[in-house]
């Protein structure tokens, strides 16, 4: 039998081990969680109830040490290995960055007080003859799927531990690489058989006839995707062919070399391009793909699930794994561990909801939202942080400067990352939407079509649970990561989120108020110094802008052309037309702020008045 972890030691263990990695308490309620984890780990290693033919997710909240709590675990295994070497137990540890693969090799390693473990990553790297030495190997996720995805045994060793050493896999964070995407554009497919009628004239001729085949097949079926075909079949001449296009591949790629025409085979940073295509293609013409298109033309997609059924089913460890839809393919056949009751606390969290027209995406109005961010914020003293996709940032950097109070953060370098500057406020202003086609992917990876198919997919729908775990673990790892007491509460902190209006946006906020029990959700009216919904017309920008800069004012739109000069009469005619529109943007922007707008007589002699608060309205 393995050797396997006493959980009174670890019990006995943990806080003083938590104490020394952080130099904080290990709450009872964190310990609970802890001991899960153990158990858990334990229980794949003695194969119980055959639970390795399965997954098992363990969804505890951020900041109560789910990695520190893996580190103790493996450090303890290692004193049983040394204890009883003869039913020695090993283990696969997956971590997203190389950085923090070095870290738990150093920790486990001062913990055991020996050289039990190493890393395997692109920067360093154990002898394959050394690697019966060391119970515990870590690597990255990206370098779990290049194992996995492997043909050869000694490509990476990784894959010589998953299939021989390792009894108990552990991955920490959701592992998106499991996942393998192939893509391809038609156009490059043509370049290829070009190509290849230059260079390999008298060989490979089947490949280049399969290829030729291809790039006629998805032409004729260019409008496909418009009408009410959903899939169809590859043509014969390619389903019924022998070829093998890796080595096509690698063929071309070096009679191009040899003319020494790299710019046709390799990019500007030296990287080759006519291997990848041709690999994702065999992988392709051999199983299924997906034709659609895009703006450049063309596109070949395909995607398939890393992990086989005959492999060990690892144990993940994820604050918001239960509402990735990965997990929650039935496929899958994952187990999903029940949490501990109100382990994590958000009572000293406000989270200001502004919802807004459109769909969340990339907005427009980024600029807008930075500026008012900026003023917002530069009179307080206080460390900020602003969360956006990246190319938006480029604009707030402008905006901000070199201010040190101001942080950014662009999505999809923030999850999993433990780097992060903990902010007392924060807001995201865009959603880290996954493009629809990435889940669409993720599904047909784990449900793939049958052998030979073509699809022809017309809605490609993003998945919202998707979008709310990432951006839930944005809030954690960036706003209220730690508890600071027994009862699993944060610091106190004020976050601001734009989200659409209707069932995207309800959907969003659900998820987040299931995920962090006890936050106060509060409507919020951002004020902006350039109106982002009064319309395009400059009479309406002008009247929104007074308004902003004279709080506590009464006045009439006569006295803003007549005495402030800010309207002609013609523009002021157009005015009146707009305040006469219950429904005009500039209208219900200006009750929303508060400001009472009043007509009194008739006609021509209609005089429009306005009373502007003393305060606008921010949060209600």
């Amino acid at each position: 039998m393995k050797n396997i972890v006493d959980m009174r030691e670890f019990e006995r263990l943990a806080p003083e081990f938590y104490r020394s990695q952080t130099n904080k308490q290990l709450f009872p309620k964190q310990l609970q969680l802890w001991l899960q984890i153990a158990e858990e780990c334990n229980a794949k290693i003695l194969n119980k109830d055959n639970e390795s033919k399965n997954f098992t997710i363990i969804p505890h909240p951020t900041g109560i040490g789910k990695t520190s709590a893996m580190v103790a675990y493996f450090a303890a295994l290692a004193r049983q290995n040394q204890v009883f070497p003869k039913s020695r137990t090993r283990g696969l540890i997956v971590v997203p960055e190389i950085k923090q693969a070095d870290q738990i090799v150093e920790s486990i390693n001062k913990t055991a007080e020996r050289q039990v473990a190493a890393a395997h990553h692109s920067e360093s790297s154990p002898a394959s003859d050394l690697l019966d030495e060391f119970d515990f190997l870590v690597v990255t996720h990206s370098g779990y799927a290049l194992a996995l995805s492997s043909e050869l045994d000694d490509y990476f060793s990784p894959k010589i531990w998953l299939y021989s050493f390792a009894d108990l896999v552990v991955i920490d964070e959701n592992p998106e690489e499991l996942v393998e995407t192939f893509s391809v554009n038609v156009d490059e497919v043509e370049e290829l058989v070009r190509l290849a009628a230059a260079f390999l004239p008298n060989e490979y001729q089947r490949e280049q006839e399969v290829l030729s085949s291809l790039v006629d097949f998805c032409r004729d079926h260019k409008e496909a995707a418009k009408s009410e075909l959903t899939s169809t079949s590859m043509p014969n001449n390619i389903l019924n062919a022998e070829f093998e296009l890796n080595a096509f591949g690698v063929a071309l790629s070096e009679q191009i070399e040899a003319a020494s025409l790299v710019e046709l085979s390799k990019d500007n940073d030296g990287r080759t391009l006519i291997r990848p295509l041709t690999r994702d293609l065999q992988f392709m013409l051999r199983n299924w793909f997906w034709l659609r298109s895009v703006a450049g033309g063309l596109q070949l997609l395909s995607s398939r699930f890393l992990l086989a059924e005959h492999e060990r089913m690892p144990i993940i460890l994820d604050a918001t794994a239960h509402l990735m839809p990965t997990w929650q393919h039935p496929a899958i056949n994952a187990r999903i561990v029940s949490p501990i009751v109100n382990a994590r606390t958000y009572k000293n969290v406000r989270l200001l909801v502004s919802r807004e027209n459109g769909n969340g995406k990339l907005s427009k109005k980024q600029k807008q939202r930075f500026e008012s961010v900026l003023d917002t914020e530069r009179a307080n003293d206080v460390e900020v942080l602003v969360v956006s996709h990246k190319k938006h940032l480029e604009a707030f950097t402008k905006l901000a400067g070199q201010n040190p109070k101001f942080h950014r953060g662009h999505w999809f370098s923030i999850n999993g990352k433990n780097d992060w500057v903990e902010c007392r406020r924060a807001y995201f202003t865009t959603l880290p939407f996954l493009p629809g086609e990435v889940h669409s992917l993720n599904e047909l990876a784990l449900d793939p079509p049958s052998q030979g198919t073509v699809l022809f997919r017309h809605d490609v729908e993003t998945s919202i649970d998707a979008t709310a775990a990432n951006l839930i673990q944005a809030i954690n790892r960036t706003a209220c990561r730690v508890p600071i007491d027994s009862d699993g509460n944060c610091v106190e902190c004020v976050l601001h989120l734009y989200l659409p209006e209707g069932k995207r946006g309800d959907i969003i906020l659900d998820r987040i108020t299931e995920a962090m029990p006890g936050i106060q959700v509060l409507d919020w009216r951002p004020i902006y110094n350039t109106p982002p919904d009064v319309g395009r017309s400059n009479v309406s920008k002008t009247m929104f802008a007074w308004v902003l800069k004279n709080p506590g004012t009464k006045t009439t739109t006569q006295r803003l052309s007549n005495e402030y000069q800010l309207f002609t009469d013609t523009q002021r005619n157009e005015l009146h037309r707009m305040l006469r529109n219950e429904n005009h943007r500039l209208t219900r922007t200006l009750k929303n702020l508060g400001v009472e707008v009043s007509i009194e007589g008739e006609g021509r002699n209609r005089t429009y008045h306005l009373r502007i608060p003393e305060e606008f309205p921010e949060v209600t």
